[in-house]
């Protein structure tokens, strides 16, 4: 299993990896909406933080995706992130 680790993202704030592969599968920890660069927490409504941004990303692709019912996130997000990728 091998650690990733990039600059452009922000560094993990508890016991975790950024990302890890293994057997040619790329697992991703959760992002919250926060600017890797400013440390600007997005906090308004969903779309703000996130739907608009993704579908602008994808297109007309629609990769899977889970929705997870919670409680609170911190910083008072409402969205958190991950990705199960192929590595190439």
């Amino acid at each position: 299993m091998k650690s990733i680790f990039t600059e452009n993202a922000l560094a993990p704030a508890g016991h975790y990896d950024q990302a890890k592969v293994h057997n040619g599968l790329v697992y991703v920890s959760g992002q919250l909406p926060i600017n890797p660069v400013t440390g600007e927490k997005k906090t308004g409504d969903i779309e703000d933080q996130v739907n608009a941004i993704y579908g602008e990303f994808f297109g007309e692709h629609r990769p899977a995706r889970a929705i997870v019912p919670t409680r609170e996130l911190h910083f008072g997000c409402k969205i958190e992130i991950d990705v199960i990728a192929v590595e190439q």
